[in-house]
């Protein structure tokens, strides 16, 4: 008696018991994982926030576990209390849950990243708006070949480091031990890579980020001295593999050589009306914004009314 009252609550409550009702994917876990996940954890979201989203991914995955797991233990054991009707009725109630579940899941995933598209879209207005070297097509194209080739630069500074330091144990004499040393500490200090992930991932190309670039460059220029005076005193102790300084001297000269945008001329130019167009665009997206909103909001009455 209360098993029935239980499943027609839950039939009240939006729940099926039939068998079509859910899709047969859903029994599948390989295509379960298919599915869009929340990415975590979540930018731009509070603290409470973020760990709300975490447990419930967390509750999800634990129902998911459960509800095969049921559906394995009443095809395999089945039950001594319930009929097999019974048992079918609440396999597939189990499964109408997770699908409500994974709809929200899903759901939630394409919210999130929505806002951080958002957050973008916000970010590159807010810079536009105080203004932008012109070129930016040209200029995206060049920052991002130098950064990719000054992060494998730096990377490569840092497997040379773990080269020598790896080699100190099976060094036979003091001097060289004691070389290598100074050498790992001297590679640490040129590797150590500053750089502001924040203007990595800027949607533009800003001043800030040129001079960020000319930093990088000037302490690549710093490096390549550094490991071609270390590459002459290994060569002089005969300690290690040559190749291996060559290599990283190869990932620096590749870095060097990137066309690199010159900071004055850019600076120049700020002084024109470049950034009138931005601000013409920023003001149109706004009234666009404020127009979509208006109509929502309409919309919304209609349908409540």
């Amino acid at each position: 008696r209360a098993l029935v009252d239980l499943f027609r609550e839950l039939k009240q409550n939006g729940f099926s018991t039939a068998k079509w009702a859910t899709p047969g994917e859903l029994k599948e876990m390989e295509q379960v994982f298919l599915l869009p996940t929340p990415k975590l954890p979540v930018k731009g979201l509070e603290i409470s926030t973020a760990t709300c989203v975490d447990r419930a991914e967390q509750y999800y995955m634990k129902c998911l576990t459960e509800i095969h797991a049921l559906r394995s233990e009443t095809l395999i054991l089945g039950s001594k209390h319930m009929t097999k009707r019974d048992m079918e009725f609440m396999v597939n109630l189990g499964y109408s849950g997770m699908l409500m579940l994974t709809q929200q899941r899903c759901l939630l995933s394409t919210l999130f990243s929505e806002n951080q598209q958002l957050i973008k879209h916000a970010r590159a207005i807010s810079e536009a708006e105080n203004g932008l070297p012109p070129n930016q097509s040209e200029l995206q194209q060049g920052v991002k070949s130098f950064e990719t080739r000054c992060d494998l630069a730096f990377e490569s500074m840092r497997q040379l480091s773990l080269l020598v330091k790896s080699a100190i144990p099976i060094m036979n004499q003091a001097a060289a031990s004691g070389w290598a040393r100074d050498v790992v500490s001297r590679l640490e200090s040129l590797s150590s890579n500053d750089s502001s992930e924040g203007e990595k991932k800027s949607a533009f190309v800003n001043f800030a980020r040129i001079r960020r670039m000319e930093k990088d460059r000037n302490r690549l220029e710093v490096a390549k001295e550094h490991i071609t005076r270390i590459r002459e005193e290994c060569k002089t102790i005969s300690c290690l593999p040559i190749d291996s300084f060559d290599l990283c001297l190869s990932d620096i000269a590749s870095a060097l050589n990137s066309n690199v945008p010159n900071e004055e001329l850019n600076e120049k130019s700020d002084k024109k009306s470049v950034d009138t167009a931005y601000k013409i665009f920023s003001d149109r997206l706004s009234m666009t914004i404020e127009r979509i909103l208006v109509t929502y909001q309409n919309l919304i009455k209609e349908v409540i009314g």
